[in-house]
């Protein structure tokens, strides 16, 4: 629609059609901050994104790491752990050392990357899985480099609820 110019694009919203009724159906989608960080910036950025869907997943489990393993990591001196999430938006946590390099930064910043082990964190854990695959795809296997599954909330929950 927007090559020819012909009709209305359905920005924010979903066309459905109920093939036993004959009736097209509209659905409001709207926009969450969030999303708009996994949208490329320019061509070139779109150009680097894998879509990597022959794999079911394989990559994904191996470059995850579950919340009680995250807890028994974070203390050691060997392992560089990354926040990705863009500035201010949440607080950081305090119960281990990190440093924050947010996603959109990433490429830019690699040279501060240092270690044989990283973890990435975000606060659901989509975007520093992105971040790990991109690391995983610069360091290769000169660095293990994993993601905290399901991300820094649910860790928090989760030892929250430990502690009571």
């Amino acid at each position: 629609k927007l090559i020819t110019a012909i009709g209305k694009p359905l920005i924010n919203r979903l066309l459905t059609y109920n093939a036993l009724t004959c009736q097209p159906y509209e659905f409001v989608v709207p926009a969450r901050k969030e999303t708009r960080l996994l949208i490329p910036k320019d061509i070139h950025e779109f150009m680097q994104l894998e879509y990597n869907l022959q794999n079911n997943g394989e990559d994904q489990e191996q470059l995850e790491v579950s919340g009680p393993e995250f807890s028994r990591m974070i203390h050691d001196d060997n392992i560089l752990i990354i926040d990705v999430r863009e500035p201010g938006r949440m607080l950081s946590p305090a119960e281990f050392r990190h440093i924050h390099i947010p996603y959109t930064q990433l490429n830019d910043k690699l040279g501060i990357i240092t270690g044989d082990t990283v973890i990435t964190f975000c606060e659901k854990g989509i975007l520093s899985l992105r971040a790990a695959m991109l690391l995983k795809k610069v360091f290769g296997a000169s660095k293990k480099v994993f993601s905290l599954n399901k991300g820094i909330y649910e860790w928090n929950q989760t030892n929250q609820n430990a502690q009571q």
